[in-house]
């Protein structure tokens, strides 16, 4: 099965937890790791591959931005998408609302 884990921090230098541990899981092969960091606009040294460039961004919208990973994870191979972050920020919202356009845009599902 394929894992897909999309951490949602504010500061690359600050709220990186496990940061060394994150790019190793994602180095492995285990799992496709999406660090999201929603005050930092550029990550120092090798979290910035997670970032697909150096923008700031939320769980959200890499959520959409891989919504093709994300739906053949779960609909292909029987996977699991985890979101971590902050539920008191608005945060399980806009993911549920971005995981809804997943399965819409990708999965031919309707609202």
């Amino acid at each position: 099965s394929r894992c897909v884990v999309f951490l949602g921090n504010r500061h690359v230098t600050k709220d990186f937890l496990y940061g060394d541990e994150w790019i190793a899981l994602a180095r492995s092969g285990r799992a496709d790791v999406h660090a999201c960091f929603s005050r930092s606009p550029c990550a120092p040294g090798e979290a910035s591959a997670f970032l697909g460039g150096s923008i700031a961004r939320r769980c959200n919208t890499a959520l959409r931005d891989q919504g093709a990973l994300v739906w053949d994870a779960l609909s292909t191979h029987l996977g699991s998408c985890f979101v971590c972050g902050s539920a008191s920020t608005g945060m399980t919202r806009d993911v549920g609302e971005a995981l809804v356009r997943v399965a819409m845009e990708h999965g031919g599902m309707s609202d």
